[in-house]
């Protein structure tokens, strides 16, 4: 289910874990980010192509809404409001 980018209480979830290599802390997820439950989802968004061209991830993520680059890389995400 798509969540409600007029819900204030809303927040993309934390994908936060044990043992974390590396956090990544947004001020405010987007209008896209909150639709689609996930860090950095506006199409365009330039996050994921600079991520993996300096060699945080094994491949370009688009959006990343199960964590995978947490489950291979160790990165993780949160957002600080």
């Amino acid at each position: 289910m798509k969540n409600d980018v007029n819900d204030t209480h809303y927040l993309v979830p934390d994908l936060l874990a044990p043992e974390l290599k590396l956090v990544f802390c947004g001020t405010a997820p987007s209008r896209a980010s909150v639709a689609a439950a996930a860090y950095y989802a506006k199409p365009g968004n330039r996050f994921w192509p600079a991520l993996h061209g300096a060699g945080f991830t094994d491949r370009q993520l688009r959006t990343d809404p199960q964590g995978v680059a947490g489950k291979t890389s160790r990165l993780f995400f949160t957002n600080f409001l």
